[in-house]
Parts: C-alpha cells; structure tokens; sequence
C-alpha cells in the first residue's frame, strides 16, 4: 500500500471511528435521561427500577467506552442506588432481559473493592454534583448515598448520611401551591366601562311584531304608550344576558303608575320599578321570591310629571347599578340570589322589555351597549 494510501485508510478509520464514539456518546445520553425519568417514576412506581436500572448499565458502559469518565462514574452511583433497593424479583427481572455487559457491570456495581482512603474522593464528586445541580434533590440524594453506603462508619461516610436524608427530604416535600392572588374587589359604584358598541332600540321598535299587550304609537318616532285599561307591554330587539348597559329617557305623562324594564340576569330575569308603590319608590323585584318594597332593594324616588328622566341601569357579572340622570340611585349585588319574575309578568322570557303599569308614558331614548366577550 502506498504513503498515500496508509494514509488515507488512517484518516477513514479515524472518521469511522469519531462517527462510532459520537453516536455512542449520543446514546449513552438518551439512556442517562430515560434512566432519570425511570428513577424518578420508581418513587411511585416501584416496578420502574428496572427500567431505570437497565439505562444505567448501558449508559455507564457507553460512556466509559467513549471515555467521559465523569459521566460513568456518575451512571454507576445511580445504578448503585438501582441495585440496593431492587427486589430479588427486581434483579431476576433485569438480569433476564441484560446482554452479557451490562448483567456484568450490575452485577459488579457494588461488589468492587474500593480503599477507604477513596471515600473523601467519592464525597467530593457528590458535593460537585450538588452544587452543580442545586434542584436534582433525589439525584443528588443518590449520589451521597452511595458514599454513605461504601464507606460505612467513616466521616465521609457519616456527612454523606446526613446530606442524603437532608436532599431525600427535599425531594418528598409536598410542592408548594403557588398562593392565589385575592380576587379585585368588584366596585359596584365604579363598574369597568364596556367596549362593545351601542345598539339603538328604539329605531328597532316594529309595533306590527313587538307589543305584547297595550295601546303603543311611535308619534314623530317617539315611542308612546296611553294609559290603557290593563298592562301596556313591549319587546325590544335584545336578548343581551351577561355585562350590559341598558339606557332609556321617559317620562310619565300620569301622577302615578309605573314605568318598569324586564332585564335579563345571568340566566335569571329581575324587574327594575321606576318611581312605583304610588311615586314613593324604586325597586328590583323579585329577589328570592319578594317584591321590592320588602327585599331590601327599595329607595325613596319619585318622578315628575311630564318631566323626561335620563335612566341608565348598569348590568354585570355580580350586581346591578341604577343611574338616574347620571347620579346613582343604587347598586344592589345580586349573585348568589335567586331572581324570578311572575308570569302574568313575562313577554317571552328572553327580550328586554318595557311595562307600563296604569300609566301613560313616552320614550324618547332607548338603547344597549354590551361587552363585546359577553
């Protein structure tokens, strides 16, 4: 063979060589991951000590083969560990199922005769490991407790002892539970502004389709209802259910009389009084199965004659918030509670709608705004 050919064929086994150590190399890493998951599982699963014992024994050969020694050394304490706390059924399983090395190297793992002037050297590999991979608690549990096993009785041995209890323990500690943050108050004084865009409702009203009952006339496109001899009912096009603002302008064209808005709640429907029980109040009824001069929800006010009221009723989540020309008459959290309406009072259990109750009344303003997530 000629210079150029010996050199050739040594330079193509050097190459074939690098490419046999790398993937080797990249093997015994697959293994040394697989065979922390399995150690890991073996906590609960005791059964998974095989598995992790067997990834242990061939890791440690490979990497010895590619002489990353450390790493070894490292494969060996774990399975050291595999070993000692393997069953008789355990390491029948494993040595059934191990090529000829790696039954050898188990079999070897804890038979080795090492000089007690080792145990300092041992103690000072699991003290790197330590400070290298602060977090590995079991690992490094691991790693100490072979020194603590091999060495039995020395100094090294005795620290080693402590320091596995102490990371042992750190790796059964229950996980903390990261702390809730409170819940935001929700200010029912103060709602969130919504951020969908507003509907209006009164440019909607067809009164072929929506008067449920009533005398209703839409006079130079104001919205109008004459005192009739029973209940003056009417839906609006919204079926709007979860965050909404609900705004009207009317007024009462009698001295008394009621005008009220049927609204939908959180899959609930609720009845909102505006200035009734003869001019003397304003309620939401019903609440838990009272009406609203006794639930709790009642407040003085009254309505001028022929004077147009600015109303807007503000719906979230939790609660109910009711302004009156801008200042608020009340704010009534309502979850949890159970809201009903009769049904002599009902339209069709889904629209917003507006009663009149022995009066006569216009409407010059109504519309919606919702939340756009609603």
């Amino acid at each position: 063979m000629t210079p150029n050919r010996n050199f050739l064929a040594v330079a193509l086994l050097s190459v074939l060589l690098t490419f046999v150590v790398a993937n080797a190399a990249e093997d015994a890493d697959d293994l040394h991951q697989e065979g922390i998951a399995a150690l890991k599982d073996s906590q609960t699963n005791p059964a998974a000590i095989v598995m992790a014992a067997r990834c242990f024994a061939k890791a440690s050969a490979l990497y010895e083969a590619g002489g990353k020694t450390d790493l070894a050394v490292e494969m060996n304490s774990y399975l050291y560990w595999c070993k000692k706390k393997m069953t008789l059924a355990d390491i029948d399983a494993f040595l059934k199922g191990a090529e000829g090395n790696v039954s050898e190297r188990f079999t070897a793992v804890d038979k080795k005769v090492i000089a007690p002037s080792e145990s300092q050297t041992f103690l000072d590999r699991a003290d790197a490991f330590a400070r290298t991979n602060p977090d590995a608690h079991l690992l490094i549990a691991v790693r100490y407790f072979e020194v603590a096993d091999r060495f039995k009785g020395s100094d090294p041995s005795l620290k080693a002892q402590e320091k596995s209890l102490k990371e042992m323990m750190a790796a059964n500690a229950p996980k903390a539970i990261p702390a809730k943050s409170a819940p935001t108050e929700v200010d029912i004084h103060n709602p969130t502004k919504l951020d969908g865009a507003k509907t209006d409702l009164l440019k909607l009203v067809d009164l072929r389709r929506d008067p449920v009952s009533g005398n209703w006339a839409m006079p130079l496109g104001l919205l109008s209802c004459a005192k009739p001899a029973v209940d003056a009912k009417l839906k609006l096009q919204s079926q709007a259910n979860s965050e909404y603002d609900f705004h009207m302008v009317c007024a009462r064209n009698t001295d008394e009389g009621d005008i009220n808005v049927i609204l939908n709640f959180q899959q609930q429907r609720v009845v909102f009084g505006l200035a009734g029980f003869k001019n003397t109040i304003s309620v939401l009824h019903k609440i838990n199965g009272k009406m609203g001069d006794v639930n709790g929800t009642r407040v003085l006010h009254s309505l001028n004659t022929n004077v147009a009221c600015d109303v807007k009723i503000q719906v979230r989540k939790t609660f109910i918030r009711v302004l009156i020309d801008d200042k608020e008459l009340f704010s009534h959290k309502l979850d949890g509670l159970r809201l009903s309406v009769d049904p002599s009072w009902e339209t069709d259990r889904a629209s917003i709608s507006i009663w009149c109750v022995h009066c006569s009344a216009q409407f010059k303003e109504i519309d919606i705004t919702e939340a756009k997530n609603k």
